[in-house]
């Protein structure tokens, strides 16, 4: 063998495994980026929080009507003025907001006009003292503020000027709306009406609707 055959021999072997990889090269795959993934938003997200205990003042003005049948048929109450204290509890899934609350009003002015002398003086006289309210809440919170309805039991003193006194008993329904100003502290508007009555004889009822719409501030906890 000469020298030439043997050179291009020792080329041949030392080129033939770079020759079988370059005969199998594989083009690269590039794969794709992954898509951005947004954020998924629940209503929670979005929502303040309205869960746990809460107290607060209320102030506002009463109205309603009064009918015993008897002395006084189906008239007006002289408008009022309605100052209480309210304290309740609520919880939360997602949106959807519940719970319940105590109230008690004292109210000033809310009388029954025309009363005959015979039963209290010339008029006026015969009024509600306070309000006591217990009722179910269920609401609906959007970002700051919650809407809410409301249902329960009611409580009443009524003077009859200088007779007696009577408790008149009834349901009431309301509706409302709370703004959270700060994390602690909320602010709302609350309207409620009470269907009232009161057993003076057996089969003489005496009936009444108090209404209050009110301002509130309250904290919570």
């Amino acid at each position: 063998m000469t020298y030439r055959n043997t050179l291009l021999s020792v080329s041949l072997i030392t080129l033939a495994p770079f020759a079988a990889t370059a005969g199998n090269l594989i083009e690269p795959v590039i794969a794709p980026a992954p898509a951005p993934q947004l954020p998924v938003l629940s209503v929670q997200d979005n929502t303040t929080s309205w869960g746990g205990a809460y107290g607060g003042l209320a102030y506002g003005q009463t109205s309603g009507n009064y009918d015993d049948g008897i002395f006084v048929p189906g008239v007006d109450l002289n408008e009022g003025s309605a100052t209480g204290v309210f304290a309740g509890y609520l919880w939360q899934r997602g949106a959807l907001v519940y719970g319940a609350e105590l109230s008690y009003f004292s109210t000033m002015n809310t009388n029954v006009p025309n009363v005959p002398s015979f039963l209290g003086g010339s008029g006026g006289d015969d009024e509600f003292d306070s309000l006591l309210d217990l009722r179910a809440i269920i609401g609906y919170a959007v970002g700051d503020f919650m809407f809410y309805g409301a249902a329960g039991v009611t409580r009443t003193e009524f003077t009859y000027v200088p007779v007696a006194d009577a408790d008149f008993n009834g349901i009431n329904l309301g509706l409302g709306v709370n703004y959270m100003v700060t994390d602690q502290i909320f602010l709302g508007v609350d309207y409620t009406t009470r269907t009232l009555d009161y057993d003076y004889l057996p089969g003489v009822t005496f009936d009444a609707e108090v209404n209050t719409l009110t301002a509130r501030v309250a904290y919570h906890f």
